[in-house]
């Protein structure tokens, strides 16, 4: 550890000490008054102004050219000043000196010095978002999917995620309070993990959706795109247990992405519309749906994982499921029923599209085989419904509405044949018979007919044997 960042340190936690003491000097009552203790308020008001006071000192200055010396950076160099700041804020060192707790400049230099290195390096981040549309059973505390997870958190664990205490105090503006930490705690959240560059001290980035206080899902990571799209895949159903075709959205609730760094402001908490706050506080305006399947969600996230790795066969996780987010999430007062059409169908032209026998009506066999219903040309005339719509709505102008069950229809239709697709090519992998896209669209074709070639009849033993 560098010995000027521990004096410098110590330093200026000293003049911290000293402005703190000195406020509460100057509002503390006289020995005779009677009087009650000053209100939270009051006390974090004077914890927030004794570091802006400190913050203001030679104490501090002198600190940012050690700091900067420690980093590489030229002395006097002012770009330490803001991350300093919210190093002492968000770590908590000033809180605890507040309390009366021990406070050494050795631990707090230590951080400092670690974050000091960080820029620049791949750090961790965890993304989180909620999903107010998911109603999972009670009793379940945590889905761990591998490389994400679908839990709910405590109203503790938030306000530890969240830096509670050090919002309230030093950005009252973003602060978070009781009631809402309940509602966020009655959600269900995607917990992602990922890694990212973190940039050098100094740059800026701008989120947008920070600013414009929507979210949509092209805001999040491809792998959480990825992750979300894996859970509605899963069976939900209404809480009477129907697949209501009167379904409304599934939306994202709130994001929150986590990084392993202290130099910024706190984790910006961004939400969506789908909720309004009432006199007893916020309240969900979406249908919510349970799932009878969740058990499924490991299994089928680990083949998605692989064939994220296959150049054949991750046009699933990269285009299809990008179109079914899309259709799931559009919003809209009177026609996001005609979005969530028109996305599933594009999503299945990406999933059976193209090929050597390409055209409509390949497709329409193509989806009806994968979703493998026992009267074929039903599902064919119900898939042709729904492109005859979307051709109308491309070719004949916008129309105000649809008939709600073909938007539920393309749904049910993409969610299956998705699901099988996904089943057939992580099957063929894990046997050594990785399958290309064309030879895959090749043999639903056939499969539709007759059976052929000895390599058809290979595939047709390996979906017989799946199905």
């Amino acid at each position: 550890m560098i010995r000027d960042l521990v004096d410098g340190v110590g330093t200026y936690l000293e003049r911290f000490r000293r402005e703190l003491e000195e406020l509460r000097r100057k509002i503390a009552p006289s020995p005779n008054a009677e009087v009650a203790s000053p209100p939270h308020t009051l006390q974090d008001g004077v914890v927030r102004t004794a570091a802006k006071l400190a913050e203001g000192s030679p104490e501090f200055e002198t600190l940012g050219t050690v700091a900067a010396k420690a980093a590489g950076r030229e002395v006097g160099d002012l770009v330490f000043v803001s991350p300093l700041k919210h190093f002492f804020r968000r770590r908590g060192a000033y809180l605890a000196i507040a309390r009366g707790e021990s406070v050494t400049p050795e631990s707090v230099a230590d951080d400092l010095e670690k974050e000091l290195g960080k820029p620049g390096t791949i750090i961790r981040v965890r993304h989180l978002v909620s999903l107010p549309w998911a109603d999972v059973e009670d009793g379940i505390p945590t889905v761990d999917a591998g490389w994400f997870r679908l839990r709910r958190y405590s109203v503790d664990e938030l306000k530890r995620l969240l830096e509670y205490e050090a919002r309230l105090v030093f950005y009252p503006e973003s602060a978070c309070y009781e009631s809402e930490l309940r509602f966020l705690s009655d959600q269900w959240w995607l917990e992602v993990d990922d890694i990212e560059e973190l940039p050098p001290v100094g740059s800026i980035s701008v989120d947008f959706s920070a600013i414009s206080r929507t979210l949509r899902f092209t805001d999040v990571s491809s792998k959480v795109e990825q992750a979300l799209a894996v859970v509605i895949l899963l069976r939900w159903e209404d809480e009477h247990g129907h697949r209501s075709t009167w379904w409304s959205r599934l939306p994202l609730g709130h994001r929150v992405t986590l990084r392993e760094s202290l130099f910024d402001w706190p984790p910006s908490i961004i939400s969506g519309d789908y909720y309004d706050v009432f006199e007893n506080g916020p309240e969900i305006l979406i249908r919510r749906y349970r799932c009878s399947r969740i058990q499924e969600l490991p299994s089928l996230a680990s083949k998605v994982e692989t064939l994220a790795t296959l150049d054949e066969a991750r046009f699933i996780p990269e285009v299809v499921f990008r179109y079914l987010l899309k259709a799931v999430m559009a919003s809209g007062e009177v026609s996001y029923k005609i979005d969530q059409l028109i996305y599933h169908v594009i999503a299945m032209d990406a999933l059976v599209g193209s090929g050597a026998s390409g055209g409509r009506s390949a497709i329409f066999r193509r989806i009806a085989v994968l979703v493998g219903d026992t009267v074929g040309q039903d599902v064919e005339r119900r898939v042709k419904a729904l492109y005859d719509e979307r051709s109308a709505l491309a070719h004949g102008g916008r129309k105000e509405e649809i008939a709600p069950d073909l938007s539920w229809d393309a749904h049910e239709l993409l969610v299956r044949a998705t699901r099988r697709a996904i089943d057939f090519f992580f099957s063929c992998k894990v046997t050594g018979q990785e399958l290309a896209r064309d030879e895959f669209l090749t043999f639903l074709d056939v499969l539709a007919t007759t059976r052929g070639t000895a390599r058809v009849r290979e595939l047709t033993e390996r979906w017989e044997e799946l199905y």
